[in-house]
């Protein structure tokens, strides 16, 4: 099984795939992918953990929108 990452590291990950936060509320943030997909909340507690539903769920955002979140561009 592979490690969970931390809400710090899909973040980055995030930025680095050129997607940008459109909104934040409190801790709740909205992404979006360059193609104009809009990403499922991401809850911002920067030392947690991502939990394996909402890593599971990026995931496949990223996947629709092109994107592939351990390797960048499919």
């Amino acid at each position: 099984m592979s490690r969970i990452p931390k809400v710090r590291e899909v973040i980055t990950r995030l930025r680095h795939l050129g997607c940008i936060r459109i909104r934040c509320n409190g801790s709740h943030e909205v992404w979006e992918a360059p193609g104009g997909s809009r990403c499922p909340v991401v809850i911002n507690h920067p030392g947690g953990d991502v939990t394996p539903r909402v890593l599971a769920s990026v995931r496949r955002w990223l996947r629709r929108a092109g994107l592939d979140f351990d390797g960048g561009q499919s």
